[in-house]
């Protein structure tokens, strides 16, 4: 068996061409003793170019190699039986070459192939009576030996795979490798971890007081670790105006100093590019106290350079991650449509003709009225949830704009009256997080169509790596705390969930470090009349005006004006990990 080992598919190729190889040599060696030595040469290194080539093409053209190889295999073999028939025996190990070629790379077909051409060849040379060594059983014998040697080389043929095949297997190779790699590194491809690496290592070495690593995703500049402050410090880069704008666009390294004394800073940025000069992100740096110098520059230069592969990897994974979520929704909605669905509406429809053949006004059929319509409201949720699983945004949408998308399209398909106020930075989130964060929305307004609510309002506050999301509804909710004991969103940030005031859900997810500041005046509940249902209540001034310091401003999206306004909750309980 050990023996065997070089003789696997995967591992023929490259042992057939020393094998060829090792044949021309051979047939040269024996020409060489026998004196034959210019004779057999010019066939031998005939032979063994038109082999190499047709490797080049195999390699750099894989596609077309279902054509060109046995095309090759013609030709080797024609020439090889020439060099027979004109040299002798000594050329027999240039025929063998031809033959494994055929049978290696060409299956049966290369092997029919061998044997053909070696015949015709080696009676044709006898029809029109050039120099020729041999003639008649002899030609059948090397054909013979010829088609014996392709044979035998067929084992171990490998048929090209199909391209999803092939994707597949090549996938599973390289996943498993990085599997293997981020086992071995400190961090992993996690990004965050790799960008707090990053500063913690320029920090050892330099003076800075804040710094920042923002990657590119599309056109966004997503901020994956920060140093001395909480939020990101300067404008989005992706501004023309930013004093970011011209690394991050051109991938200059810069140094050079902003504000008046005595607020006056330094900064210093620097590209994190790939070695074909693809820029991934930057690393920007400030301090008040001295200009940046060249050999500090050529530092940061260094650690960006040492990160990048693994950033970039890690830019890759996420995106994967993001991708399975899609595919694993999908799956669901697919599932859900063939199985539940299907034999909810086979049901439905038993159902109705029950109640043609049930007499009227009966308690029987009454009954069966009353599961009919169980039944068409369990269907339509269902339906619903399919809808929100299939629902695949494009990498380009912003997290903002997926979840105003989310709540117009649930305005729109239950005429529930809802409000939304949004205030959105250019800077992006990872990839799985934003995930997250959208299906948390979905599950609320899943929540909210199921649990009969009027009105929902969400509070939006999306300034990455910070965030505060609040999401709220009047219906009698199935949401509980526990529900989010183990959510992916608490490895980054908090989640708080309460019920309001007399009924609904209250849900609020904070990420990053910094809290910000409600983006619209908090309102307290005074009383509460639960005979007409209405709600008496008043404002408590917060300090803070509607847009949030450094946003975009909200941006409030109304789908009724006659919208409620909602109560504070009960003391909340709070979930951090």
């Amino acid at each position: 068996m050990e023996g065997a080992f070089w003789f696997r598919p995967h591992r023929m190729p490259g042992f057939g061409l020393v094998l060829r190889l090792s044949l021309s040599l051979a047939a040269v060696g024996i020409a060489f003793l026998s004196g034959d030595f210019f004779d057999i040469l010019p066939w031998a290194l005939a032979v063994t170019a038109l082999d190499g080539m047709s490797m080049m093409v195999r390699y750099w053209r894989p596609e077309d190699a279902r054509i060109w190889m046995p095309v090759a295999t013609v030709f080797l073999t024609a020439l090889s039986m020439t060099g027979l028939q004109v040299v002798g025996s000594e050329a027999l190990l240039l025929l063998l070459v031809a033959a494994i070629h055929g049978g290696l790379y060409s299956g049966f077909m290369g092997t029919l192939i061998v044997g053909w051409i070696s015949l015709i060849v080696g009676f044709l040379m006898t029809i029109v009576d050039v120099e020729h060594v041999y003639e008649g059983a002899a030609v059948l014998g090397w054909m013979g030996i010829a088609f014996l040697a392709a044979l035998i080389a067929k084992r171990w043929h490998q048929p090209p795979l199909d391209p999803e095949a092939a994707a597949a297997l090549e996938a599973k190779a390289l996943l498993t490798r990085l599997g293997s790699l981020a086992d071995t590194l400190e961090t992993g491809f996690d990004i965050p971890a790799l960008g707090d690496s990053a500063l913690e290592d320029i920090s050892e070495e330099l003076e800075i007081g804040r710094g920042a690593v923002l990657l590119r995703t599309d056109d966004h500049a997503v901020v994956v670790g920060l140093r001395g402050h909480t939020r990101m410090p300067w404008p989005s880069p992706t501004e023309s105006w930013s004093i970011l704008h011209r690394t991050w666009s051109e991938g200059v390294p810069m140094r050079g100093a902003f504000g008046i004394s005595p607020e006056r800073s330094f900064i210093m940025t620097v590209p994190i590019a790939t070695a074909d000069d693809t820029l991934v992100g930057m690393i920007a740096l400030d301090r008040s106290t001295q200009p940046f110098s060249a050999d500090e520059q050529r530092h940061v230069e260094a650690v960006a350079h040492r990160v990048t592969p693994m950033l970039e990897v890690g830019l890759l994974f996420s995106r994967l991650r993001g991708r399975a979520a899609i595919e694993e929704r999908a799956r669901l909605a697919r599932d859900m449509h063939d199985g539940v669905a299907q034999e909810l509406a086979a049901l439905a429809f038993s159902v109705d003709t029950l109640i043609e053949q049930a007499p009227e006004d009966s308690p029987m059929r009454r009954g069966l009225e009353s599961l009919r319509t169980m039944m068409r409201d369990s269907l339509g949720d269902i339906r619903s949830q399919i809808s929100t699983l299939r629902m695949v945004e494009r990498p380009g949408v912003s997290l903002g704009a997926m979840l105003s998308r989310a709540l117009q399209e649930f305005t729109s398909n239950t005429n529930v009256r809802t409000t939304m106020t949004l205030d959105e930075s250019p800077f992006r989130f990872p990839a799985h997080v934003e995930m997250q964060v959208q299906r948390a929305a979905l599950e609320v307004l899943n929540d909210a169509r199921a649990t009969g609510a009027s009105f929902v309002d969400w509070n939006v506050w999306l300034s990455a790596p910070n965030a505060r999301i609040v999401f709220q509804h009047d219906g009698a909710t199935l949401i509980t705390a526990d529900s989010y004991v183990s959510h992916p969103l608490l490895a980054h940030g908090a989640v708080i969930v309460d019920s309001l005031v007399p009924q609904g859900l209250y849900l609020e997810i904070g990420l990053g470090a910094e809290a910000p500041p409600p983006a619209h005046p908090v309102v307290d509940t005074l009383s509460t009349d639960e005979s007409s249902d209405s709600w008496s209540t008043r404002s408590l001034s917060n300090g803070h005006d509607d847009a949030v310091p450094g946003g975009t401003g909200a941006e409030p999206v109304t789908g009724d004006s006659a919208y409620p306004t909602l109560a504070v909750p009960l003391p909340r309980r709070s979930l951090q990990q």
